[in-house]
């Protein structure tokens, strides 16, 4: 992460389509969920949606990096979930418009607590520390998102539960 905050990490980009990857990662979430618990079958006990929405939207990234942006969000989505609501659901979706592709990771846990939300994407912020967690998945995807010319963003309330928005600049072929 810190060399390529430096910018000393070379970023080897390619068109790739979104899509693909995010199925991916909900598999292995899914997958690292399932062994976590008791039984293997439940998944975690946890849904993960995604909206084909933009089946077809590409973008420029790094598949060393770009990928653990979106497993960090929807693992740690999907984990707030397990514990704090009694209907565990983690949505994607996936959108495109001439310029960026967007994915809303949303779930509708807890709310984040909004001095929290400020301090969303620092370092060591995790609720998690005593449990083994580094406080650096959401610093990790702002830092690789930024790197790739994105964004990304969070927001917590009681109409819309908790959403990270990640913005990519679109490839248009």
């Amino acid at each position: 992460m810190s060399a390529i905050e430096r910018g000393a990490e070379n970023l080897a980009f390619m068109p790739i389509p979104l899509y693909g990857i995010l199925i991916d990662i909900i598999a292995d979430v899914r997958s690292s969920l399932a062994r976590n618990t008791d039984d293997p079958g439940t998944e975690g006990s946890v849904i993960i949606n995604l909206l084909p929405e933009s089946l077809d939207a590409r973008i420029q990234a790094d598949l060393s990096f770009l990928p653990g942006v979106f497993k960090n969000v929807i693992k740690n989505a999907a984990e707030h979930v397990l514990e704090t609501s009694p209907n565990p659901v983690v949505t994607e979706s996936c959108t495109a418009d001439d310029a960026t592709v967007t994915v809303d990771v949303h779930n509708g846990g807890d709310l984040v607590p909004p001095e929290r939300l400020a301090t969303f994407f620092d370092r060591f912020n995790s609720t998690k520390l005593e449990q083994g967690g580094t406080g650096l998945g959401t610093t990790y995807a702002r830092i690789v998102t930024e790197a790739h010319g994105g964004s990304i963003s969070v927001s917590s309330s009681a109409e819309d539960g908790t959403q990270v928005r990640i913005s990519l600049p679109r490839v248009v072929s």
